[in-house]
């Protein structure tokens, strides 16, 4: 039988034995810095499969503000459809709102009205004058004529009895014969320049009462149409129509996207009937033509094909109002909150740490991170 001072040796032995590993353990935990207390153990199988499907890498990246909002077309060439026609009287408008048409397309159709003496007065003030114009002409032929014979008989006694009287008389008689010439031809120019004007002016009124269609300038699409009653006279310069050209189309927005926006930034367009995407780029900001825009203009990349009668388009413009690369990242599901302040789940060691993290961009599914990860740490993804 044990004596009582060799049972108390025991006794003291096997409850060292038992502090030890609680002690080691202890001093182990105590290490540990306020954040890292160990949380989470993940599954000891380190296969990349395993662990790929439960961490998450932390990488350097880009991290994008996208903004989007509801787009508009815009036709940056357009123009006002007008009557411009004299005693014009409306037959039909032969478009309707919304209608694509070509250059040379009807537009619209009158009945140009006149008076018949307003064109036989015009024809008879041509008459009259040419047959002034015949006399005028005959008349100062004859002056030309005169003076002609006037200089050979000067010159033909000068040759026979030169002297000084009658050399003087010969160049009189020279100057004489210019002035006659000269006088003969500015009549001839301003009657044929008269006559001329005559005859544009019958071609011109005949030319109105023919021209009484009014037609499409370029290829395009009626916008509004004013109204016009059929069978009256339309006053000169009126508005039939709205038009615009479709070989140029922008795409404009007064949503949010229009604040902050960078001048040339890259913008995505996106059509839903027919579904297509587009790239752009934005050329107007309230920051660059002023706030009375009210919106941003994006010219696209290559032409958009476009049903402009479809009422179930839609078009939603996306574009980056900041945009940050090469700089740290994680997805946004792995950040934690904590009375504000946020920390993830740092995988080290086989051990999940908790670690206090300073944040910078946030996208979407993205996040900058700041300061407390380093490039190729692991964060618990789950």
């Amino acid at each position: 039988m044990l004596d009582s001072r060799k049972i108390s040796v025991y006794s003291v032995f096997l409850i060292l034995l038992l502090l030890v590993p609680v002690w080691l353990f202890g001093c182990s935990a105590d290490d540990r810095t306020e954040g890292e207390a160990l949380l989470w153990t993940p599954e000891t199988n380190t296969s990349s499969q395993n662990k790929n499907a439960n961490l998450v890498e932390v990488s350097t990246g880009t991290v994008s503000r996208v903004v989007s909002g509801e787009g508009i077309l815009v036709y940056p060439k357009n123009e006002t459809i007008t009557c411009d026609f004299n005693n014009a009287r409306l037959v039909s408008v032969n478009v309707k709102k919304g209608e694509t048409v070509k250059k040379g397309d009807i537009i619209a159709k009158f009945t140009i009205e006149y008076n018949e003496s307003d064109l036989t007065s015009l024809e008879s003030e041509l008459s009259i004058f040419e047959k002034q114009h015949k006399a005028g002409l005959l008349s100062y032929k004859n002056g030309v004529a005169i003076a002609e014979s006037q200089l050979r008989d000067i010159q033909d006694e000068y040759e026979k009895n030169p002297s000084d009287y009658l050399r003087i008389q010969v160049a009189k008689a020279e100057i004489q014969l210019k002035k006659a010439k000269a006088t003969l031809d500015f009549y001839e120019y301003e009657n044929s320049r008269k006559i001329r004007s005559l005859e544009r002016s019958i071609e011109d009124f005949k030319q109105r009462i023919e021209d009484d269609t009014v037609y499409a300038p370029f290829d395009g699409i009626i916008g509004n149409i004013d109204y016009l009653p059929v069978g009256n006279i339309i006053t000169p310069g009126s508005s039939i129509c709205y038009m615009y050209a479709t070989d140029s189309v922008w795409i404009a927005t007064n949503s949010d996207i229009s604040n902050g926006m960078r001048y040339n930034a890259p913008a995505e367009i996106e059509i839903s009937v027919p579904k297509e995407t587009y790239s752009g780029r934005i050329i107007t900001a309230p920051d660059v033509f002023g706030n009375h825009t009210g919106r941003v203009v994006i010219i696209p990349d290559s032409p958009i094909e476009i049903d402009t009668n479809n009422r179930l388009r839609r078009i939603t413009v996306k574009a980056s109002r900041y945009s940050l690369e090469n700089v740290l990242t994680l997805p946004s599901k792995v950040i934690y909150n904590e009375d504000g302040k946020r920390f993830v789940y740092l995988y080290e060691d086989g051990f999940s740490k908790k670690r206090y993290v300073t944040l910078g961009l946030s996208a979407l599914n993205t996040v900058q991170i700041l300061d407390g990860l380093s490039e190729g740490q692991w964060v618990v993804a789950n």
